[in-house]
């Protein structure tokens, strides 16, 4: 995988903006794959905002 060029957290921070856009779509296919299964301990019936 890519590595930040040092070992500082100003070093992981640089990099980020090269990654955003991969991050984003990683967090919507994780997000939709998600919805396919139940909350655990939630009934959809009984809940006040359902969507």
């Amino acid at each position: 995988g890519t590595r930040a060029p040092g070992t500082k957290l100003k070093d992981f921070v640089a990099t980020l903006p090269k990654f955003q856009s991969e991050i984003a779509k990683l967090r919507h296919d994780v997000e939709e794959y998600a919805k396919q299964f139940p909350t655990i301990g939630f009934e959809k019936a009984t809940m006040k905002y359902k969507n």
